[in-house]
């Protein structure tokens, strides 16, 4: 089955991929980034300009459907290649959900068990996009507007910013290799990748391009990939 959702209509679907026909449609659950638990029972939906709100579905093929919905505060979007809204993240072990507060200045933490919130992080400086080491210890967070990535040390409710790095200017999304243990974050007005070690925030290493990186990720050998995007809006 593939979800899709849709900002405008107030609805996401499911789509049978053995035939390619939607077979339900779920009410409730518009929104822009979907995220589904590791053992692909639920998917949580942001709606981010809209209720800020995080829509939660029961994922059952035909079957599948709306949960509830969860008050976050406001979450943003930052208007650079087409938009990038306001993260979202489920830890590796899918019990727990990150959500990026932008408006807020927040990262708050939702217990997939009662789908509250259970733990609100400050500090932040228009706090946009997230990830998760493998281990699901570590998360990371871009400070747009603080040119800086915060490092969390997950845990849960029990969750704390390690500490806030500054290594490049308008920082936007970034993803984590698995093979090297690092951090990549995606700097847009230096045009290039910064490598940060997610045990010690230090910096590693960097990638610089004559385009904007717009996404990073990696292949099974932990080469990066880079998108770019060489108009800069």
């Amino acid at each position: 089955y593939a979800v899709v959702s849709f900002e405008s209509y107030n609805k996401a679907v499911i789509i049978d991929l053995n035939t390619n026909i939607v077979i339900k449609e779920v009410s409730g659950s518009n929104g822009q980034t979907i995220r589904i638990t590791p053992d692909d029972e639920y998917a949580y939906i942001s709606n981010v300009s809209g209720t800020d709100k995080i829509n939660v579905i029961h994922l059952d093929g035909a079957n599948s459907s709306y949960v509830t919905g969860i008050n976050t505060g406001q979450m943003g979007i930052y208007w650079l290649h087409y938009g990038i809204t306001s993260d979202i993240r489920i830890d590796p072990t899918g019990n727990y959900c990150a959500v990026a507060v932008s408006f807020d200045n927040k990262v708050k933490i939702i217990n997939l068990s009662t789908n509250t919130i259970v733990q609100e992080l400050s500090g932040f400086n228009y706090p946009l996009q997230l990830a998760f080491n493998s281990a699901g210890t570590k998360l990371a967070v871009t400070n747009t507007n603080g040119n800086s990535v915060s490092i969390i040390n997950f845990n849960g409710a029990s969750s704390t910013v390690q500490g806030t790095y500054s290594y490049g200017t308008l920082p936007l999304r970034l993803g984590y290799n698995p093979v090297t243990d690092e951090f990549f974050v995606c700097n847009h007005t230096d045009k290039n990748v910064v490598k940060i070690d997610p045990a010690t925030g230090n910096y590693t290493g960097v990638l610089s391009f004559t385009g904007y990186p717009v996404q990073v990720d990696f292949d099974l050998l932990g080469n990066s990939i880079v998108l770019l995007n060489n108009i800069g809006s």
